[in-house]
This record gives structure tokens, C-alpha cells and sequence, in this order.
């Protein structure tokens, strides 16, 4: 059984094409960053109008005549 160094060496070292490039890191990164920002403004806003944080509104107390 024998193997080309060409193709062991293929499988060992990736060609440089094969890499992401800057543009495409740059635009991942900007991606990802803004769908994190937008899932915490979503979890924020969920959790301000969520009935846990509700104040339980008491019954005001009827005017009546204040004792002097």
C-alpha cells in the first residue's frame, strides 16, 4: 500500500484558500455581535413587561375629610 506525499500533505496542511478571510471575519463578527445585541434588548424588555414585576395595585384609601 502507498500513499503520494502530495496527498498526505494535502490532508495535513489545508491550502491557504481554504481559510476565512478578513472581509468574511469582520462580517461574521459584526453579525454575530449584532444578533447578541438584539437577543439581550429582546430578553430585556420581555423581562420588564413580564407579570413577575407587575406592582400589585392596593385599593386607594376613599378621600374622606383630613383630620386636623
Amino acid at each position: 500500500m502507498s500513499f503520494s506525499s502530495h496527498s498526505l500533505r494535502n490532508q495535513s496542511h489545508p491550502d491557504i484558500s481554504d481559510m476565512i478571510t478578513d472581509d468574511q471575519l469582520y462580517t461574521l463578527a459584526i453579525f454575530l455581535g449584532s444578533a447578541a445585541m438584539m437577543l439581550i434588548v429582546l430578553y430585556h424588555f420581555l423581562e420588564v413587561n413580564s407579570d413577575d414585576h407587575k406592582v400589585d395595585e392596593k385599593p386607594k384609601a376613599k378621600a374622606g375629610k383630613a383630620k386636623a
